[in-house]
């Protein structure tokens, strides 16, 4: 095989991957889509040089992402970078700000976030060119194997399925819910800098361009204090749509009808967030009712999804995995509890939570990929 080229609708990238993963081939792999443009080095089955038109993917603003260097320092870099004519990683190292193995993991890190990011591409073209090598060696090494970074493909697709349940749209406004808010927010900070953005009316996208925030990495947070109750999800706003700051912007008969839309076909999750926003802005009996009536609904498709088939749930994540979760008290001892045997019955016998609370956790964990539900014991 010379040259492999198509559309990703017609062949996913994962496959492409696993095909040159598994035969571990050389050569130069060009994704495409729209005006964003990425390029993949590889030898042997390794990713060992990538680069993108994506400003947020380049390594400097990586760097900024997780605050790993100051501005002023990053700055001094880049122009000695410039000078120079070498790598941003070359002059981090010869300047003492970051040591050659900091600059690795780093580097490391962009490779599989720009892939990662690839991956979720429902449209674009590939271009795979065989025995295609860059002109000079990469100056530090910072291979990524094809064929491990295939592992994680599924399980970020399931974690980009849950976080897409609550926040559907780049392009959501959120609501945050002061009462809620984490306590001792250090002016800023990151948090800081979210929730002034958040009331400022900004959009999911909106809040990445301005914290240089990779997309998988916003919505990780975003969704952690959404499972906190310190925001939710507001309406849509799209690029050069105005949009007044504290006033409500959709009318209540029309939430009320989106909420029943989403129930009757079985989003529940988005249907219960957006009836107990409905709720916030307009307590009434109609309301109200409609958040009974979509979470009886959604009960119900829980104990005959879960807990009439009464299933021993089993773990699928490692410890180190678990630990890094931001889990509730009681979130965290349900999942503790799980151990293979104990039935789901069993688990709402011993959890303090209530059943309906308890089997949309369940549901959670079985979406978020940190359980699996086998077969089940009559």
């Amino acid at each position: 095989m010379d040259s492999l080229a198509g559309e990703l609708t017609t062949m996913e990238l994962g496959e492409v991957l696993s095909l040159v993963g598994n035969k571990r081939l050389t050569g130069r792999l060009t994704l495409e889509q729209g005006c964003v443009a990425k390029v993949f080095f590889i030898q042997d089955g390794q990713i060992t040089l990538c680069d993108s038109t994506l400003s947020r993917e380049s390594f400097a603003l990586m760097l900024r992402q997780f605050e790993r260097i100051s501005e002023q320092d990053l700055a001094c870099a880049a122009e000695a970078k410039n000078r120079e004519g070498t790598l941003l990683g070359v002059q981090l190292v010869r300047l003492g700000l970051m040591t050659q193995d900091d600059v690795r993991q780093h580097l490391v890190a962009q490779t599989r976030e720009m892939m990662l990011d690839a991956v979720q591409w429902l449209s674009g073209t590939f271009r795979f060119e065989r025995g295609v090598l860059p002109e000079d060696r990469p100056a530090i090494d910072a291979a990524v194997d094809v064929g491990a970074l295939l592992q994680e493909v599924e399980f970020r697709k399931t974690v980009w399925d849950t976080m897409r349940q609550v926040f559907p749209s780049e392009h959501v406004t959120l609501v945050p819910h002061e009462e809620k808010l984490p306590r001792g927010l250090q002016p800023g900070s990151l948090d800081s800098r979210i929730f002034t953005l958040i009331r400022e009316g900004e959009t999911l996208s909106g809040i990445g361009e301005k914290l240089f925030r990779a997309p998988f990495f916003l919505y990780q947070k975003m969704y952690a204090l959404y499972r906190q109750g310190a925001i939710g999800v507001g309406p849509e706003k799209h690029p050069n749509e105005p949009m007044l700051v504290g006033e409500p912007v959709d009318d209540v008969a029309q939430m009320m009808r989106m909420a029943r839309s989403f129930m009757k076909s079985g989003h529940f999750s988005q249907a219960e967030m957006m009836a107990s926003q409905i709720v916030e802005m307009s307590q009434t009996s109609e309301t109200q009712q409609l958040l009974s009536e979509i979470e009886s609904a959604h009960l119900k498709a829980l104990q005959e999804s879960i807990l009439h088939p009464n299933p021993a749930p089993r773990m699928t994540c490692d410890i180190r995995t678990l630990k890094s979760l931001s889990l509730s008290p009681q979130e965290k001892y349900l999942l503790s509890r799980i151990d293979g045997t104990r039935t789901v019955r069993m688990l709402l016998r011993v959890t303090p939570m209530r059943e309906f609370d308890a089997l949309k956790c369940l549901e959670h964990f079985v979406e978020a990929g940190y359980i699996e539900l086998p077969v089940a014991i009559p």
